[in-house]
C-alpha cells in the first residue's frame, strides 16, 4: 500500500496521542481514524519535554525516571538555583536520550507569569545531524 505524502518520513505516534482521518474507507464507507504520526525529530522533542516535565518517582515500574528540575519552583530564583535547575536538565538529557547531543540549557524566570520557569535547550541530533532547539515551561499548570 503506498504511502501518502502526509506520511512521509512518520515514524511513530506523536505524543498527547491525537486522532486524524485517515485516507482509506472502512466497511460502512467512513474515512478510518488514525493516531497521528510524528517525525523522528518531533518524536525527540516530545520525548525531552515528557522526560523533564515527569517527576522522579512519578513512574511506577522506572521509579528514577524523570527529572528533579520542577522541585526548584518554589526555591528563591538565582545564579544558584538557576545552575542547580541546568545541571539537572543537562544530567537528565544525558542519562535518558541518548539521541542528542546537548549544545546548551538557558533557565529564566517568565516575566509574564510568575512561578513559571523556562528552560530553552539547544541540542543536536545524532543520526540527522541536525540542530533544534526547544523551549519547556516548569510550573503554571
Amino acid at each position: 500500500m503506498p504511502q501518502s505524502k502526509s506520511n512521509e518520513n512518520k515514524i511513530g505516534l506523536a505524543f498527547p496521542f491525537k486522532f486524524v482521518k485517515g485516507d482509506s474507507e472502512d466497511e460502512n464507507g467512513e474515512k478510518r481514524r488514525l493516531l497521528k504520526a510524528c517525525t523522528y525529530e518531533e518524536h525527540i522533542k516530545q520525548s525531552i519535554r515528557a522526560l523533564l516535565l515527569t517527576g522522579r518517582r512519578e513512574r511506577v515500574m522506572r521509579r528514577d525516571f524523570g527529572s528533579r528540575a520542577g522541585n526548584y519552583l518554589f526555591e528563591n530564583i538565582g545564579a544558584t538555583t538557576t545552575s542547580l535547575i541546568q545541571h539537572e536538565i543537562k544530567t537528565t538529557i544525558a542519562r535518558y536520550e541518548p539521541r542528542v547531543e546537548l549544545i546548551g540549557v538557558k533557565v529564566n524566570s517568565s516575566s509574564r507569569l510568575p512561578g513559571v520557569l523556562s528552560a530553552e535547550i539547544s541540542y543536536h541530533v545524532l543520526s540527522t545531524d541536525s540542530a533544534d532547539q526547544l523551549t519547556v515551561e516548569f510550573g503554571g499548570r
